[in-house]
Order: C-alpha cells, then sequence, then structure tokens
C-alpha cells in the first residue's frame, strides 16, 4: 500500500504529531484530506478518523451539540490531544484509517 503525504503541509503536519496538540479552537487545521487519532488524557488512543477535509471534520468534534449522542459526548469530553496525517487524497485516508484501525485497535 502506498498512501501519498503532500509535501507542502508536512512542516504542520510534523509538528503537530510531535507535540500531540492540546485539542482546543485555537489550533488551525489544515483544509486537507487525512486521518485524525484522539488520545485521552493518559496518551492511549481513543479513536481514529478520517476526513476529506480534516479542519471541517475535527473542528466539528469542538462544539458541543445538543444533538450529540452520550457516546459521541463522552468522546469529546475524553479528547485532550489530537494527532492527524495529511494525504493527498481521501481514497489514501480511508486505506490509511482502515490500516491503522486493524493495527491499533482503539
Amino acid at each position: 500500500m502506498l498512501i501519498q503525504i503532500r509535501e507542502d503541509l508536512m512542516v504542520k503536519q510534523l509538528q503537530f504529531t510531535k507535540k500531540k496538540s492540546i485539542f482546543n479552537n485555537k489550533i488551525e487545521f489544515p483544509e486537507a484530506p487525512g486521518v485524525y487519532k484522539f488520545y485521552n488524557g493518559n496518551e492511549k488512543i481513543i479513536y481514529i478518523g478520517k476526513a476529506k477535509v480534516l479542519k471541517n471534520r475535527l473542528s466539528s468534534y469542538l462544539f458541543s451539540n445538543k444533538d450529540d449522542s452520550r457516546k459521541l459526548q463522552k468522546l469529546k469530553k475524553s479528547i485532550k490531544f489530537v494527532e492527524f496525517i495529511i494525504t493527498d487524497n481521501e481514497s489514501d485516508a480511508l486505506l490509511l484509517e482502515q490500516s491503522l484501525i486493524r493495527k491499533i485497535k482503539p
């Protein structure tokens, strides 16, 4: 499996993956496809997901919504860090997400 990672966004991606930035609304997420991993306070991966546009998908986790299920509300409260990998396209993001889920089993 060959997954293309966009070189022009690599610096920001490395910046986030090395630091596992604290999840808050001051983070500038890229407008690119990719995979994201949510960590709890113990730095354990609790969720892996993919997005066509990381900025839109990750921003949706920052705001609470009355319509959120209890499971989603609990997940949002548990998120302490986010890490993401930028891919070249949505198909690569899907393949990477599936691979990470099989490997890590969050």
